[in-house]
């Protein structure tokens, strides 16, 4: 039986981030592209912990968030020097 984690709405992200902050052991994402910095930096602190975090996505790129792309690609760098798996295509 399929466990529904959170209902789609404007609250999302924070759904997906409570979900990532609960996690203990392992977490994967499957995204089209990621740009939320806050999802990011509670990825970020799960590496920290020791937690297993894997994410699959396409590279960020935007001609309107020029400063955000540079963000995100910041934060990946460190996720991937902190141990966390990466999978860019």
């Amino acid at each position: 039986m399929d466990k529904e984690i959170f209902e789609l709405s404007e609250n999302v992200i924070e759904s997906v981030i409570n979900e990532i902050n609960q996690a203990e052991k392992y977490i994967k994402i499957v995204v089209f592209q990621m740009q939320n910095l806050k999802l990011i930096d509670s990825l970020i602190e799960k590496v920290k912990k020791k937690v297993k975090v894997e994410v699959v996505t396409l590279p960020f790129t935007s001609k309107y968030k020029a400063d955000i792309e540079k963000q995100v690609n910041e934060k990946f760098m460190k996720f991937d020097e902190l141990g966390g798996n990466l999978y860019i295509y």
